[in-house]
């Protein structure tokens, strides 16, 4: 057998409000121009202040414009891509896999998925593993669905601690358990 990635630790801090973000990327946004992150509650009340739209629509952090298209913010997460900076890989294999600035491709979100997987990104595990349940761009695996999310759920990722709780309610991928399940919720409770 191969032995797991590595564990991915960003120790990211918002840069609005400078309080730690949570290892899931469903809770915040990245920014492609410098890499930082935000709370998606701090950008919705930047959005909301009485700063100019000029001001809003600059990075906070490293005050950048924001790419006004897709294919720009694609552009920027490329510079990051050929860093080697696994979010830069899960962002990009998003947008193969949604179609937003690139064409839609799965084999290209799959690759750049393990890319990130191979640096131990929870959040590219996560979205290869919601692709093996949909089988989308994969043959369906609910064994290997449950084997990311638990991968995921190892490094603090609170929605695959929640997916993979469902998974062992139901017993899909893995021996149904109760208790398990209960103690996945209630980490992934305890994010939030």
């Amino acid at each position: 057998t191969s032995s797991p990635p590595p564990r991915y630790a960003e120790n990211l801090t918002c840069c609005v409000c400078m309080d730690e973000l949570p290892v899931d990327s469903g809770t915040f946004t990245r920014l492609a121009c410098c890499g930082k992150g935000m709370h998606l509650h701090c950008d919705e009340r930047v959005e909301g202040s009485t700063m100019s739209r000029a001001q809003k629509n600059r990075c906070h952090e490293c005050r950048a414009t924001y790419p006004s298209t897709d294919e720009g913010n694609v552009k920027q997460l490329r510079v990051w891509v050929d860093k080697g900076k696994a979010w830069a890989e899960t962002t990009l294999a998003n947008k193969y896999a949604f179609g937003e600035g690139v064409p839609q491709s799965y084999e290209e979100a799959i690759k750049y998925y393990n890319m990130a997987i191979k640096q131990g990104d929870p959040n590219a595990m996560f979205d290869l593993a919601t692709m093996y349940e949909y089988g989308e761009g994969v043959a369906k695996s609910l064994k290997k669905t449950a084997e990311l999310y638990a991968l995921a759920a190892n490094q603090g990722h609170a929605g695959a601690q929640y997916n993979l709780g469902y998974a062992y309610v139901s017993g899909k991928g893995v021996a149904q358990s109760n208790e398990k399940a209960i103690e996945l919720f209630a980490l992934a409770a305890n994010q939030g």
